[in-house]
C-alpha cells in the first residue's frame, strides 16, 4: 500500500508526470531499493481507474510526451484516511522467527540461525552508526528507523537464545516445553541378542544432580554411553539443549562431546563414572 499512497502524497503537492514521481519517490523512500518505472506507471493507471488521480494534460519530454497527473478530491480523502489509520503491529517477526521455528521443528541447531542473524544485524548497526551525521533529515529519519528496528530484533535474538537454553525438544503436537537440558526418549539398546535397555526415558533439568543406580549388569554404563554419544541406540532418541544427537553425524557428535558433554571414567574405579553436561557432574 505504500507506493500508491506515496504517489498520492507527491501529487498532493501539485500535478506532475510519472518520471518526476519516480525521482522524488526514490529520493524520499527508495533507500537502497529504487522504484521501477513500470511499477510507477502501473500504479498511476490503477489510481486513475479508481478515481484517485486524473490525467490533466501532456508535457513534452526529451523523448516521448509525458502524461501529467493530478490528485482528485477522492484521492485526497483516501490519502488522509490512510495517514490517520494506525499501522497494525506485527504479531511475529516473520522471516527470522520462521527460520528459528523450522530449525527447531527439523531438529537442527536454531542457535546457529540466531548467531548468523546476530552477526549480520550487528554489522548493519555499525554501518548505520558510522553514517549517522550524513544526509538530510529524511536520510537520518530512515537510519534512525532502521537502527531502532535492528535494536528490537537484536533484543529478540538474545531473548530467544536464553529461552532455547532452557527448553526441550518439541512434543508430538509440535509445542515446546521448558527446562530439560539432557533427555533420552524410549532408549533401547541390544548387544547381539541381549537387550540391555528397553524403552528407557531419562531427563535432566538445569541445576539437577542425578544419580543412576542399580546392580551390576543393569545397564547403567550403557545408558551413560548412549547419553554421552559413545554408542548409538538401537531405538529411541537423545536430545541435548534442543538438538537431537542420535541422528547427528559422527562429526557433529564429536563436537558435542568435545564442547558440551563428556563421559569421565577414572581408572581407579569403574563404578565412579561421571557424565558431565552443562557444567554438572552426575555420578553413577
Amino acid at each position: 500500500m505504500t507506493v500508491p499512497m506515496a504517489m498520492l502524497a507527491l501529487l498532493d503537492a501539485g500535478p506532475t508526470h510519472g518520471f518526476d514521481l519516480k525521482q522524488r519517490y526514490d529520493a524520499l523512500l527508495g533507500q537502497e531499493r529504487e522504484l521501477k518505472f513500470g511499477q510507477v506507471y502501473a500504479t498511476l493507471q490503477r489510481l486513475e481507474r479508481d478515481g484517485l488521480v486524473a490525467g490533466v494534460g501532456v508535457e513534452a519530454g526529451a523523448g516521448a510526451d509525458r502524461k501529467v497527473y493530478a490528485i482528485t478530491d477522492h484521492g485526497v480523502r483516501d490519502f488522509e484516511s490512510w495517514l490517520d489509520a494506525p499501522v497494525p503491529p506485527a504479531s511475529r517477526p516473520a522471516e527470522v522467527f520462521a527460520r528459528v521455528v523450522l530449525a527447531l521443528a527439523s531438529g537442527r541447531d536454531a542457535n546457529h540461525v540466531l548467531d548468523t542473524h546476530r552477526r549480520v544485524y550487528l554489522d548493519r548497526m555499525r554501518a548505520l552508526t558510522a553514517s549517522r551525521g550524513e544526509g538530510d533529515v529524511v536520510d537520518r529519519l530512515a537510519r534512525d528507523y532502521e537502527a531502532e528496528h535492528l535494536q528490537a530484533d537484536l533484543r529478540w535474538i538474545e531473548l530467544a537464545s536464553s529461552r532455547l537454553a532452557a527448553s526441550r525438544p518439541a512434543t508430538p503436537n509440535g509445542r515446546w516445553t521448558m527446562s530439560t537440558i539432557l533427555e533420552g526418549r524410549g532408549l533401547t539398546h541390544s548387544f547381539g541378542s541381549t537387550t540391555v535397555l528397553d524403552g528407557v526415558d531419562f531427563a535432566i533439568t538445569p541445576g539437577e544432580v542425578v544419580a543412576v543406580m542399580g546392580p551390576s549388569g543393569s545397564g547403567k554404563s550403557t545408558l551413560l554411553h548412549l547419553l554421552g554419544r559413545l554408542l548409538r541406540p538401537t531405538a529411541g532418541e537423545v536430545w541435548l539443549d534442543g538438538r537431537r544427537l542420535d541422528a547427528a553425524s559422527e562429526r557433529a557428535r564429536s563436537a558435542v562431546r568435545l564442547q558440551r558433554l563428556g563421559l569421565c571414567q577414572p581408572e581407579w574405579s569403574r563404578s565412579s563414572s561421571f557424565l558431565r553436561s552443562a557444567g554438572r557432574l552426575m555420578p553413577t
